[in-house]
């Protein structure tokens, strides 16, 4: 019965991760080159309603790390780092935080953003301090990054909000140099 019970359990995990990169495999299908979909929920809602298509650029390499930078028509945007001791070429690249510091040899963010009223120039934004996000896809086809934990606003005592959510960006404008020297 637990050799079921274990067998079950696999192929339940097994299928949800597959599911979950065919997901990723149809949103590119739709997309155009350099445009991503951003799928982010911020406190269980959509934080980018109606307004998920953006572009950006950016760069990786072992060198300099990686730093990208997305935005939309609406001056929404997402600017994603990380330095340090890196491998590009073996994913997934991670990064955690704990009381909103990274851990581990590696640095870097995720900040969040969009403009709630432009006549007012006011603005929606947060920086990840628990949790992480991991890069998936690093590579000329796509870029696939998953972000889960909590957010806090920069300025001020705001409390967390939750963040779980996804960005698959197609043939991105993303410079990316896996041939650099690591000193």
């Amino acid at each position: 019965m637990k050799y079921l019970f274990g067998i079950l359990m696999i192929a339940t995990t097994i299928s949800c991760s597959k599911i979950t990169n065919e997901n990723f495999s149809e949103e590119l299908i739709k997309l155009e080159d350099n445009q991503a979909k951003i799928s982010i929920n911020i406190n269980q809602k959509n934080f980018y309603e109606g307004q998920e298509t953006f572009t950006g650029s950016g760069f990786a390499s072992n060198d300099n790390g990686v730093k990208i930078s997305l935005k939309n028509q609406f001056f929404g945007n997402i600017i994603v780092s990380l330095e340090g001791n890196l491998n590009i070429e073996k994913m997934p690249l991670k990064l955690t935080f704990k009381n909103g510091f990274p851990e581990g040899s590696t640095s870097g963010s995720f900040l969040i953003g969009k403009i709630t009223d432009a006549s007012k120039n006011a603005g929606e934004g947060y920086i990840l301090t628990d949790g992480g996000f991991e890069i998936i896809q690093l590579d000329s086809s796509a870029i696939i990054i998953k972000v889960k934990g909590q957010l806090r606003k920069p300025f001020g005592d705001s409390g967390l909000s939750t963040i779980d959510g996804n960005i698959v960006w197609k043939k991105p404008e993303v410079s990316i140099n896996k041939n650099s020297i690591k000193e």
